[in-house]
């Protein structure tokens, strides 16, 4: 990334540039100027104090955000207490506070879950209501030994603030010295004339101020590839240095939380797919269960009647499954459900669905498919089973796994979605009632009823 630079031919110190201002100029010319100079001075030190403290709470944000929505406040309290022990000689204290105002997280001891933590209420009540970064200076605005500033936590939606007080010590010490040092340039001045005097200043002090206040500025819009080139060794070279390093440091922090931001989000992505998908799985056959069976029915239902095309329910069970539970133990009867369901899903179209209804039945939707071709399909699934080899098949009542069919077609046997599955329950039951193995399609006469309350569910009857 090329970095954008201000320049300054200046390279000789601020102190000898005052001694040459001493021997020159008015004690009216250098008190005038002196305090042009301290006014830059104390406007750019309050707008780097801004910039370094909104710096710090961006940096802090984005976890944050991630920690309160994961209700990890343990983890946030402490990642709270490590920053404030590292930055101890600028961050005084620190808190994360819900939109209520009560404390989640504090670099001070004993403040977890308050409703007002060490902040004045009156700061408190602006910051939380700000929508974006809010500051106030402490009760000395002229010398501020402090600096409160208060952070939205937003990702995606508001989930609390960050506020801290960031010790402006440093900064104020420098005013001080420069305010002392105007002082005594004004007593000691000689009488110069004005002119002399304006010109040295405005090279001196007042131009590199307004460009690293300029430079500050752009930094608190975002320009974060601003460099400064001076390489002076004085204040403002110190000040202009310190801009460098925070500039270089909020650039880090910008590039880590963006890549930190984008690989949260591919892992939450990942995870809704997965969440979906399980939620209609069958945990046991891997095929769809009872929920994905009873909403795809309905939609596909209600797609059949906007453009008229024939659809085929089989309800398919397997005969005598007690049996053989009872016989091998239900291990056994699990893998020959699995088994199962890997035959019918081999003989299955592309566009045809299968589900795990529940227990040793099974849901079987045949799109784009009249009563004659469902009954077909239905005898070849009957087939397939005939001819698959099951664990523990040879002890069943007929020397082989089978199973029983009912069919149901809409909108020929049924109108709805539940019609249409009570139908094809009456016919799986005709099937058990006929002798099991065999596929029998709904048509008048049969009696619609629920197959759990039938004796065949338990597979007692004769």
């Amino acid at each position: 990334m090329n970095a954008h630079t201000v320049t300054s031919p200046r390279r000789v110190g601020l102190r000898v540039e005052v001694g040459v201002l001493v021997a020159v100029i008015s004690v009216v010319a250098s008190a005038g100027a002196g305090i042009l100079a301290y006014r830059q001075m104390a406007e750019l030190t309050d707008q780097a104090g801004i910039i370094h403290a909104t710096a710090v709470l961006d940096a802090l944000s984005a976890p944050a955000a991630v920690a309160i929505a994961a209700h990890d406040f343990p983890k946030l309290d402490n990642f709270v207490a490590e920053l404030v022990a590292q930055r101890s000689t600028d961050v005084l204290f620190m808190e994360v506070v819900d939109p209520d105002g009560r404390v989640l997280a504090t670099s001070q001891t004993g403040m977890v879950g308050v409703q007002e933590g060490r902040f004045e209420e009156g700061f408190m009540t602006h910051a939380l209501d700000a929508q974006g970064t809010y500051f106030a200076f402490g009760p000395d605005r002229e010398a501020p030994r402090y600096l409160d500033v208060a952070k939205p936590v937003i990702l995606g939606q508001r989930w609390g603030t960050l506020v801290a007080r960031f010790s402006l010590e440093p900064f104020s010490d420098r005013l001080v010295m420069l305010k002392r040092t105007v002082i005594a340039l004004a007593a000691l001045s000689a009488l110069l004339g004005w002119v002399v005097t304006i010109v040295l200043l405005e090279r001196v002090v007042v131009r590199p101020v307004r460009k690293l206040a300029s430079m500050a500025r752009r930094l608190g819009e975002g320009e974060l590839d601003i460099r400064t080139a001076y390489q002076r060794r004085d204040e403002i070279g110190e000040l202009g240095m310190s801009l460098n390093t925070m500039a270089r440091r909020l650039e880090r922090y910008t590039t880590g939380l963006e890549g930190a931001v984008r690989e949260r989000t591919a892992d939450l992505e990942a995870a809704n797919q997965e969440l979906k998908r399980l939620a209609t799985t069958d945990g046991l056959t891997g095929l769809r269960n009872h929920r994905f069976f009873q909403d795809t029915l309905e939609f596909e239902l209600k797609r059949a009647s906007r453009h008229p095309h024939p659809l085929t329910l089989c309800m398919l069970d397997v005969d005598h499954f007690k049996t053989l539970n009872d016989t091998h133990g239900h291990p056994v009867g699990d893998e020959a459900l699995r088994t199962l369901a890997r035959a019918l899903e081999r003989r299955l179209r592309a566009t045809d669905i299968v589900a795990r209804y529940g227990g040793e039945e099974f849901a079987i939707v045949l799109l784009d498919t009249d009563a004659a071709g469902g009954l077909a399909f239905a005898e070849t699934l009957a087939e397939v089973v005939r001819e698959t080899d099951f664990p523990g098949a040879e002890t069943q009542p007929l020397g082989r796994l089978s199973v029983s069919i009912g069919v149901a077609t809409f909108p020929s046997d049924a109108a709805d979605r539940a019609q249409l599955i009570r139908r094809a329950d009456a016919a799986l039951y005709e099937a058990k009632r006929q002798g099991r193995d065999r596929v029998v399609r709904w048509h008048e006469g049969l009696v619609e009823g629920s197959l759990e309350a039938r004796p065949f569910a338990h597979e007692e009857e004769p």
